[in-house]
């Protein structure tokens, strides 16, 4: 239950650490801390109104880190966002290259719709905490 409950709330894969994947609608406020992920991050995140309103990470070996949020987000201090494009430099989050999936064309399939993301990159250094804020 534990687990199921953490990754609602944060997840890493395909490249980046997701904030917020899953958050109940019912999950309107709220904040978690303490919670690590590949990439010797550790992250706390703090929401309102089902939107991530302050996130910190505290980086332990440096690196890039990708992170992708329901909402647009500032860095606070000299650091700057940039789009994430292409492939996450840092090798912990390197994800294997997927074939194009075969479809038969009588399946038919559910329209599924997709949330806002915001997906930024930001380099980082080992023992540094980074602050973000919601725009």
């Amino acid at each position: 239950c534990t687990s199921g409950i953490t990754e609602m709330l944060l997840q890493t894969q395909n490249g980046f650490i997701d904030i917020l994947p899953a958050l109940p609608d019912e999950w309107k406020n709220g904040n978690i801390s303490g919670l690590k992920t590949y990439g010797g991050f550790e992250v706390s995140i703090n929401w309102t109104g089902n939107k991530a309103k302050e996130v910190m990470i505290k980086s332990t070996l440096g690196g890039n880190c990708r992170l992708r949020v329901p909402n647009q987000m500032q860095l606070t201090g000299n650091i700057k966002f940039e789009k994430a494009q292409g492939k996450n430099p840092n090798l912990f989050f390197d994800t294997p290259e997927i074939k194009t999936p075969l479809i038969s064309k009588e399946a038919k399939l559910n329209p599924t719709e997709i949330k806002n993301e915001f997906i930024y990159d930001f380099p980082t250094e080992p023992g540094k905490i980074y602050k973000l804020k919601m725009k």
